[in-house]
């Protein structure tokens, strides 16, 4: 954490967020996208969307508003400086600054779209947040950061994809409100993926070994705590149905499948220069790192099981719309 809190105070991690860039006079705000004017348009374009965009929508939005879990899951990371004005802290806070905007905007969408039970989607909202999340990561920021590259990448991707079918559908506004929160996410990736090139570079043997177990236990959603409250019994859920059903509507969708999983997970090996595909289009240990040899050994055992995460990617059959009954959409 030191090197990572070095790097940043002297630029050799550059800060990946558009607040940085732009300023905060020009960064975009919820009411730069959707306007208290747009309730007809909304409301208009949520009929067109289909039931499995729209359910995954919302399942973004409870994703997006969970995030004072994910703020006290960063600021919890072993080793994390205490300083107040550290640059670790300050990301935290300008992550976080950046990440409200999109449970605000995609809350805002729901309220306004006259489709959405938004009591049932604010009890799911308090439960979720209630749970809090264990995701494997024991608060080790080896884990963590390697953890938060593929989230954000996974998050990028449903954002974007969400888009693309609400721009099919005839839905521009709501697709340029998932394209900007996209973008956010894109750039946030970049951040968390430099945390991990330090510590390669600092610690190969460590941050390989971690690697290679976070790859064998996969990652794990952030949301899968989620729960409902069942409207027609008033029943409390528990845990497991509502993702289940959440992530068969994401895959029927397109919106995020194994594929997409199989993608990341091999973005960030040749990101990190860990290894590639040579011209046949088979998985190899990359060499220009010149790591140890456990480190090498680490690595080919990452290798081994990304070739089995794309074999059972390309075996998955696209899942049938799930029956369950969501208590978010109003009938």
């Amino acid at each position: 954490m030191k090197e990572i809190e070095t790097r940043l105070h002297s630029g050799v991690i550059s800060w990946e967020t558009l607040t940085r860039r732009r300023g905060i006079k020009e960064v975009w705000t919820p009411s730069s996208i959707v306007t208290h004017r747009d309730h007809t348009q909304i409301a208009r374009e949520m009929r067109l969307l289909s039931r499995e965009v729209q359910i995954v929508l919302i399942g973004d939005t409870l994703t997006e508003e969970a995030l004072p879990t994910y703020t006290n899951f960063l600021a919890s990371t072993q080793g994390m400086p205490d300083d107040y004005e550290s640059d670790l802290q300050k990301w935290i806070r300008e992550w976080s600054a950046e990440e409200e905007r999109h449970g605000t905007l995609l809350d805002r969408i729901l309220y306004m779209s006259d489709a959405i039970d938004m009591e049932a989607y604010e009890r799911s909202k308090h439960m979720l947040i209630n749970n809090g999340m264990d995701i494997g990561t024991k608060n080790d920021p080896y884990r963590v950061f390697y953890y938060t590259s593929f989230q954000e990448l996974a998050t990028q991707v449903s954002h974007a994809n969400v888009a693309k079918c609400a721009k099919d559908e005839g839905a521009p506004l709501i697709s340029k409100s998932c394209k900007v929160i996209a973008g956010d996410e894109g750039m946030h990736a970049k951040m968390y993926s430099s945390f991990v090139k330090a510590a390669l570079d600092i610690d190969p043997d460590g941050m390989t070994t971690t690697i290679s177990e976070m790859m064998r236990q996969r990652v794990q959603m952030p949301a899968y705590l989620m729960q409902e409250v069942r409207a027609d019994t008033s029943q409390i859920l528990e845990p497991g149905p509502l993702f289940e059903a959440f992530s068969d509507c994401a895959q029927h969708a397109g919106v995020y499948t194994s594929k997409d999983y199989a993608r990341i997970s091999g973005k960030l090996l040749q990101e990190w220069d860990l290894a590639k595909k040579d011209n046949d289009g088979n998985w190899q240990v990359s060499e220009t790192r010149g790591l140890s040899e456990l480190s090498l050994e680490n690595v080919a055992v990452c290798v081994k099981i990304q070739r089995v995460i794309e074999r059972l990617a390309d075996k998955t059959k696209t899942p049938d719309m799930p029956d369950h009954k969501f208590s978010w959409i109003l009938s």
